[in-house]
C-alpha cells in the first residue's frame, strides 16, 4: 500500500485493500486480453521494448501516464504468435496442471497442507506469468520451490 501512496489505515484503504485483487484479476486482466485481441485484429503494431502489457495501457486509456495492463500468458502468446499456438499452450498448461494435482493427491498425505499451498501459489504464478525473462526466473524459482517443499515433506526427523 505504501508503494500506491498510501500511508494510513482507514475505511476507504481496507476497501480498497479488499476489492483491488478481484478487480484487477476479473476485469482489468480479461480487458486487457480482449484489448489485446482488438489491437492484433486492426492491425497494430507492438513495438514497446518493455513489452506488450504497456502498448496496451496506452491503447485502453489514450495517455501518455506510465502504465501497464497485464493479462494471464495466452495474451501475449495470441500477440506473437496467433491462437492455435496460445490454445495448444492452453492445452498443455492444462495438462500439467492435472498432472501436478494427481501427484500431489496421491504422494502427500493429507496433514501436509503446506504442500498443496506451495503448488497453488506455483501453478498461479506460472499461469499468470507473460513472456519475459523476469517472469521466467519467477516461473523458475516456483518450480524449484515446489520441488524443495515436496522434499523437505518427505524428510523424517528423529
Amino acid at each position: 500500500m505504501i508503494s500506491k501512496g498510501i500511508t494510513e489505515i482507514n475505511y476507504d484503504t481496507l476497501e480498497y485493500m479488499a476489492n483491488s485483487p478481484f478487480r484487477r484479476f476479473f476485469v482489468s486482466q480479461g480487458a486487457g486480453f480482449i484489448h489485446r485481441i482488438e489491437m492484433v485484429s486492426s492491425g497494430y503494431y507492438f513495438n514497446n521494448p518493455r513489452g506488450i502489457k504497456f502498448d496496451v495501457f496506452y491503447h485502453m486509456y489514450n495517455t501518455n501516464i506510465t502504465g501497464s495492463s497485464p493479462t494471464f500468458f495466452m495474451g501475449d502468446l495470441y500477440v506473437k504468435y496467433n491462437i492455435f499456438v496460445s490454445f495448444l499452450v492452453f492445452i498443455f498448461i492444462s495438462v500439467v496442471i492435472s498432472y501436478l494435482s494427481r501427484f500431489t493427491y496421491l504422494m502427500v498425505s493429507n496433514k501436509k497442507l503446506f504442500v498443496y499451498w506451495n503448488v497453488y501459489v506455483s501453478l498461479y504464478i506460472i499461469s499468470m506469468a507473460e513472456i519475459t525473462i523476469p517472469s521466467s526466473l519467477r516461473v523458475g524459482l516456483a518450480l524449484v520451490n515446489i520441488l524443495i517443499v515436496y522434499y523437505l515433506s518427505r524428510v523424517k526427523v528423529k
